[in-house]
């Protein structure tokens, strides 16, 4: 038997535009919005959602560029094995163009086309449009993130 879970789901900025779609895909995994707010991503947010990025290197200096000081959707859905669920609507590859055709992250790349960029030494960052939570683990930590109130800087209005 699959225990309830919570999820955390985060729009980048660059799938802001389709936030009510991503939504409606997301309510069709059978799980239930709990909470959404909108968040100006900082770094203290940006370490506890990426922790195993190396400060200074590359990969976190492109992550800082991309999403520090802009604001996302954070969702938090709630139900039966959630995460998985999740997981297999957003796509389970960082690189947009290796998730499954009906992906979240898929759909979304081939829409937009917004995703590489070359670091150098063959390293490349990908704009996934979507992040979620991999594990409870993971998800327990972000959303207790999330919901601190030094954090959250107003409500996210759903039209």
């Amino acid at each position: 038997m699959k225990t309830k879970q919570e999820a955390l789901i985060l729009i980048k900025p660059e799938a802001m535009m389709r936030l009510r779609w991503i939504i409606g895909q997301i309510k069709g995994t059978g799980g239930k919005i709990i909470w959404t707010k909108s968040v100006t991503l900082n770094y203290e947010i940006l370490r506890i959602f990426y922790p195993n990025i190396t400060v200074n290197s590359l990969l976190w200096h492109a992550t800082m560029n991309h999403l520090n000081g802009q604001p996302v959707a954070v969702l938090i859905i709630e139900g039966e094995g959630i995460i998985a669920r999740v997981s297999a609507l957003v796509g389970q590859d960082v690189n947009p163009e290796r998730c499954v055709n009906n992906t979240l992250r898929h759909i979304l790349w081939r829409e937009f086309d917004l995703t590489v960029e070359h670091l150098g030494n063959g390293l490349r960052y990908f704009r996934n449009f979507v992040h979620c939570s991999r594990d409870q683990k993971e998800a327990a930590s972000q959303i207790v993130c999330v919901k601190d109130p030094k954090i959250m800087k107003f409500p996210l209005r759903i039209p």
